[in-house]
Parts: C-alpha cells; structure tokens; sequence
C-alpha cells in the first residue's frame, strides 16, 4: 500500500569495475523510481540526494529516461462504459478508482487507460499477494466475468461512438 500514496525508488542494477581483486574507480547504481502525479522530477531528485547524503563522495545524480505519471479521466466514454456494462453485470457494484503503483504499455500513448479486473470470487488480498507471483491466479469465474465485460464493454464503447 505504501507505494500507492508515496514516491518511491527501487535499486534496479548495480555496477562498479571489471578487475578482480582491485577496487572499482567508479560504481554506478541504476533507480527506478515512480513518482506520484503533481511530484516534479526537481523534487525527485532533491528526496534521492538527501537520501544519499551520508555518503563519502557525493555521486552524479541524472535522470536517463522518464514516464511522467497520468491519470485517466473518471468521466471518459470508456468510464462511462464500464459503469453501464458492470452496473448490468453485477447489480449494485460501485466502481472506484483507486492509484496503480505500476506502469503499462499504454504510459507511451494519448490513450485513456484504467486497470479494469472485474472480479467476484478471487480475494482482493489473494490478488495482491500473488500478482506477478510464480503462483498467480484467479477464480475460473472471474477470467469468464472479465472476458464477458470486455466484449460488452467494447460493444458499449461501439454505441457510445456513434
């Protein structure tokens, strides 16, 4: 959860000298850091170098490749679709929107996006645990729910659009 509301920064690859038995003349550490929408890159990189204060040698600090964060609208053709579709799905189901601690290939595009699974039988903290996990799953049901309501909600977005 701690990822959901907070800026962070996760050691991703470490790399100093070539020679055994001699000490590298330089190290480089690679972050991967994930900053919350309205953070700057300024502010970023002040959190990282306080961070790295206590060193010995004060190291280069550079920004090599960046996503800035986004968020879809809660009032897109697609939101509206989802609501429709889940609302005759599942009756009475609120829909919330909630911060996704995660990239997706769409980061690249103008596209409006949401981390859409609709789910009835899988925990919430069975999926949490075992996202991405060597023993991922969900419920034979939910996979059936979420095929039904992309292909209904693909179909609503068809209507919405004409």
């Amino acid at each position: 959860l701690h990822a959901l509301f907070h800026n962070t920064a996760v050691v991703a690859a470490l790399r100093a000298g070539e020679a055994s038995g001699a000490p590298p003349g330089q190290a480089e550490a690679l972050f991967h850091v994930r900053y919350l929408a309205g953070a700057t890159r300024e502010e970023i990189l002040a959190h990282l170098r306080r961070g790295l204060a206590g060193l010995a040698a004060q190291p280069e600090l550079s920004i090599e490749g960046e996503v800035a964060p986004r968020s879809s609208p809660p009032d897109s053709p697609l939101a509206t679709a989802i609501r429709e579709v889940m609302g005759r799905l599942d009756p009475g189901v609120e829909i919330l929107p909630a911060p996704m601690p995660a990239s997706t290939d769409l980061r690249e595009l103008e596209a409006v996006a949401y981390g859409f699974t609709p789910m009835r039988r899988t925990p919430a903290q069975e999926v949490s645990r075992l996202a991405h996990g060597r023993n991922e799953r969900l419920a034979v049901e939910d996979i059936a729910l979420g095929i039904e309501a992309t292909v209904e909600i693909a179909r609503r977005l068809g209507e919405l659009a004409s």
